[in-house]
């Protein structure tokens, strides 16, 4: 199946024509039952439909915020976006409770990106419009309901004008470590990206998961799907986090070959799941547990390892990588088919400032995160005279590449 396209946009269409019935994605209503399936036809039905009623309302060019709930209406709107040379601007929903941490964030997002537009749902509208309505000094966007969009909207889509330098989407960063930051993503960095994914993972045939998708990682698990042509198995985040079990049960239900999450997702899993809830588990398929967005720690890929081979999961398969919003995403990866390298370090000498191997049992273990993916370049590097670090000695991460800088 091809995985070379000049856009994410021309990828959609060329499934649309190629793989017309397969399945693009799935939604599992509370982690569990899946209710609603979309092929790759009828995703570009909806793409177009969503391209022209932002194009009535004149979004060309323009940011717009996607705060709609985790499942296939943000993937449609998402697309939609792309589809109508608008800028997504994805963001999170706020909830119908009283004091929602998401609803101050979304009004802080639409102050800072100025869109003039936004896409929830109908049962989100009203919250929705009177969070972005408090922003002082803001016009307030113009919603528009994802579930509300005619379909019949679709036949009279025009193609966009899209170049690589034509934005295709605002990525905020997760906030973790500062204040969330826009990146501007050209559709030359997120195809460049993508191209860099599909050659560093190879091939995938399903995939599971629970990832919010507004930035990093669940986003561009959707969009890679897209690309690559796989099938995407989605559940929203607070139900893996209610019952950790959901999604092993769904990677083994779908023959997931891949999947991904934080070292915390599979810190949760050992802790929480039960021997009892295991029964029936099969993760034999599982060929690829990406491990990234949060530190990997060696002890977790071993208990989680342990805990779950008598299911078939093989300690090989996990994937150490490493990426973030300001490179779009993917910047490093483990080489498929290795298993997980881990340096043993004297953990004196680490908070002097130098990896120096020890085999002593109080040693620490730093998780390699794999060599560069694609073209991209990497150094360590004094962050104070900006001069590259020796080997073993320890600085911050520069990269450069195709989709960070536009090269």
């Amino acid at each position: 199946m091809r995985s070379e396209f000049p856009s994410v946009v021309e990828a959609l269409r060329a499934r649309a024509v190629e793989s017309a019935d397969r399945t693009a994605f799935r939604f599992l209503l509370n982690g569990e039952h899946e209710t609603v399936r979309m092929s790759y036809a009828a995703l570009d039905e909806r793409a177009r439909s969503f391209a022209v009623c932002l194009g009535q309302l004149g979004a060309a060019g323009q940011p717009v915020l996607l705060a709609v709930p985790p499942g296939l209406d943000f993937v449609a709107a998402l697309f939609g976006c792309l589809y109508g040379g608008a800028v997504a601007v994805p963001c999170y929903p706020p909830s119908f409770r009283p004091s929602d941490r998401a609803a101050a964030h979304l009004a802080a997002l639409a102050h800072d990106c100025g869109a003039p537009i936004g896409i929830t749902v109908e049962a989100h509208l009203p919250r929705t419009r009177q969070f972005t309505q408090q922003v002082a000094g803001m016009r307030p966007p113009r919603w528009l309901a994802a579930d509300s969009v005619p379909v019949e909207l679709a036949g009279e889509w025009t193609p966009p004008e899209i170049g690589p330098d034509t934005l295709a989407l605002v990525q905020y960063t997760s906030g973790s470590t500062r204040s969330p930051r826009g990146v501007k993503i050209t559709h030359a960095c997120l195809a460049a990206n993508q191209r860099a994914m599909a050659e560093k993972i190879g091939r995938v045939d399903e995939t599971v998961s629970w990832l919010p998708p507004y930035h990093d990682m669940g986003l561009m698990c959707i969009v890679h799907g897209v690309w690559s042509g796989f099938a995407i198995t989605l559940m929203a985040p607070m139900d893996f986090l209610a019952r950790p079990v959901r999604w092993l049960r769904a990677i083994s239900r779908y023959r997931a070959d891949t999947s991904l999450g934080p070292n915390f997702a599979y810190e949760m899993c050992v802790d929480r799941i039960g021997d009892e809830e295991c029964e029936g588990l099969d993760l034999s398929c599982w060929q690829r547990a990406f491990s990234s967005a949060e530190p990997v720690r060696a002890r977790t890929i071993e208990r989680f390892s342990r805990k779950f081979a008598p299911f078939g999961f093989r300690r090989e398969a996990f994937y150490p990588a490493y990426g973030l919003a300001e490179a779009t995403l993917i910047v490093t990866a483990k080489p498929h088919g290795t298993a997980p390298r881990v340096l043993g370090c004297d953990p004196e000498q680490l908070q002097r400032g130098r990896a120096v191997t020890n085999a002593d049992e109080n040693a620490t273990g730093l998780v390699s995160s794999g060599t560069p993916a694609g073209s991209y370049e990497l150094a360590i590097v004094d962050p104070e005279s900006g001069l590259q670090r020796d080997h073993g000695e320890i600085g911050e991460i520069w990269i450069a590449g195709p989709s960070v800088d536009g090269r």
